[in-house]
């Protein structure tokens, strides 16, 4: 199996090394293409760089070639999907974000986007993402990310899964959920001085993945664009085994 890794927080991000050397133990051949720099808020946009501008590769100790490339993950990931960097990817693997991408936050969010625009080249994704913290424990998500890669990669067709991690120790999560959209924010114009605001609903909905995360849950959502299509229970329950964590 092929896995293609991106990000949307760039070649510095503390996910990219644990990442890599965890994937790496699924017996696949990894390649890590992510940005020169933090493009977070891109979403699935292309923009593909300038002819002139270079594409860069450093490598990391005795680890395979990472590639820091001047462009979005979506851009990235479509190159890679067309050869860019030897054969086409058999999954993709979407970050660890640094910050969570729930509810409508994956319009334009860059570690979603790049994920389906995997889809669109008809190969399975998964998006990962944890709450952000002045500690963040990004071991946590990486081992998420390596057990959802792995099913993905046993399972064999065109999904997207968008994962969000709470920013805790693995043994501290309450288990996995599957999870729905958070609902978009209200929006109102202020006419007495000309703005438009957003006002916060008191409490996201039980079944939201907003909710389920703020109760110390992963949550798991099958996306089809943007819209969640359900169907992830059998799912949920497979990687709370494998990780040691209870499915509700």
């Amino acid at each position: 199996m092929r896995i293609l890794v991106t990000n949307d927080d760039g070649v510095d991000s503390e996910s990219v090394a644990p990442l890599l050397s965890g994937l790496k133990s699924l017996d696949a051949e990894v390649v890590v293409a992510v940005p020169d720099g933090d493009v977070s808020g891109c979403g699935a946009w292309l923009g593909a760089p300038p002819a002139s501008s270079p594409v860069r590769i450093r490598n990391l100790d005795d680890e395979p070639s990472i590639w820091a490339v001047a462009g979005t993950p979506g851009y990235i990931v479509s190159a890679a999907c067309l050869g860019a960097f030897g054969a086409p990817p058999d999954l993709v693997v979407s970050g660890v974000n640094f910050g969570a991408n729930t509810g409508r936050h994956i319009l334009y969010s860059g570690t979603v986007g790049a994920a389906l625009v995997a889809a669109q080249f008809g190969i399975p994704a998964v998006a990962v993402s944890q709450i952000r913290g002045a500690l963040w424990r990004v071991h946590s998500g990486v081992r998420v990310a390596i057990e959802a890669a792995a099913l993905l990669g046993e399972e064999r067709r065109p999904q997207v899964l968008n994962v969000n991690v709470p920013n805790l120790e693995l043994g501290d999560i309450n288990g996995v959920r599957p999870a729905a959209l958070a609902p978009f924010r209200v929006m109102s114009i202020n006419h007495g001085d000309g703005t438009i605001q957003r006002d916060h609903p008191a409490t996201p909905p039980p079944e939201s993945d907003e909710a389920q995360l703020e109760d110390r849950y992963v949550t798991v959502t099958r996306l089809a664009g943007y819209r969640a299509v359900g169907g992830c229970s059998t799912l949920s329950k497979e990687l709370s085994a494998r990780l040691s964590l209870r499915a509700t």
